[in-house]
């Protein structure tokens, strides 16, 4: 499947997330949320792709990129509103 701006804009607005100054907002608060990775070059990359994708529809992505034993206690207190974890892209991404 694959990402259909226009389609996610069209779900957004019919769900009353309007976009305001390019955030898209209900009831006069921002559509927001932290994404929590680990902080190096691989999860770095892919939080920054994915922090682009979610802003071309409205949604606010706070980065928060940390090192593995940080990032493993806000894991472990489930402290966190979404979290990318565990990928291993390798030496070749094909």
């Amino acid at each position: 499947q694959t990402y259909d701006v226009a389609a996610a804009n069209k779900l957004l607005d019919e769900s009353g997330w309007k976009m305001v100054d390019g955030v898209r907002k209900k009831d006069n608060k921002p559509l927001t949320f932290r994404l929590y990775s680990q902080n190096t070059s691989d999860f770095t990359n892919i939080s920054q792709k994915l922090q682009q994708a979610w802003k071309k529809v409205g949604v606010d992505v706070d980065v928060q990129l940390q090192d593995v034993t940080e990032l493993q206690q806000v894991i472990d207190k489930h402290q966190y509103d979404a979290v990318l974890y565990g990928i291993a892209i390798g030496p070749d991404p094909d």
